[in-house]
């Protein structure tokens, strides 16, 4: 029987959670962060599982197994560029609208997985990326490993230090998106429409650099879709 203090770690872990984001948010960005922060407040009650009732490492590897197959997706996530294998490159399925069952053979074109217990496919749900079909782990499991690309958000500029790389190579788009903003509160029309003009313009400079690098092989990833 799971002794009553157990409880007491997830209760502090959903008060950081609650808390942190308030009143230390450059820390609570952290993914990081929030993984030590989660790993310490689980390590009481993993240490009861490991070292108190008999079957305490199994009920662990199957509370894992419950969680292995979603992902938290980056802070910074926009979007998807490609989900894929990273033995052989072979890209996963987007399935969004699965209920199961999704039946699976090796997973990849290589064959390098368990048969019939290989991820193939993904969705989103709310802040996470769920791998399809839900892999079993066992101890004799031979992990997949998965490459992601995605598009990211450009950092927000919060304090006066703060930069990222469309503030270092396209400072332009600030510019011209303040001014443009500027204008609109100042009903400012020419100044408005000459400004939304030079926005766009800049946009698409920048834009246009991901697409050459595609076709250059370089390995951009990196997309400014307006703010």
């Amino acid at each position: 029987m799971t002794p009553p203090w157990a409880v007491v770690p997830f209760l502090v872990y959903l008060l950081l959670i609650a808390a942190l984001p308030l009143f230390w948010a450059r820390f609570w960005d952290s993914n990081w962060n929030k993984l030590t922060v989660g790993l310490i407040a689980a390590a009481p009650v993993v240490g009861y599982l490991l070292g108190g009732p008999s079957d305490g490492a199994r009920l662990l590897l199957a509370a894992g197994s419950e969680y292995a197959a979603f992902i938290t997706l980056p802070t910074d996530w926009v979007k998807f560029e490609s989900v894929a294998f990273s033995c052989c490159g072979d890209l996963l399925a987007m399935a969004d609208y699965w209920t199961g069952p999704l039946p699976c053979g090796s997973g990849c074109s290589c064959g390098c997985c368990n048969p019939g217990n290989a991820v193939c496919a993904y969705r989103i749900v709310g802040d996470c990326i769920e791998f399809l079909p839900h892999p079993v782990i066992t101890p004799t499991t031979t992990l997949q490993q998965i490459d992601i690309a995605y598009y990211a958000k450009p950092k927000p500029l919060k304090v006066a230090s703060d930069t990222n790389a469309i503030l270092e190579r396209h400072y332009q788009i600030y510019l011209f998106g303040t001014v443009r903003y500027g204008a609109m509160w100042g009903m400012d029309d020419d100044r408005e429409l000459q400004m939304t003009t030079r926005f766009s313009e800049a946009v698409a400079v920048a834009n246009r650099l991901k697409e050459d690098a595609q076709y250059s092989g370089a390995p951009l990833r990196a997309v400014l879709q307006g703010f």
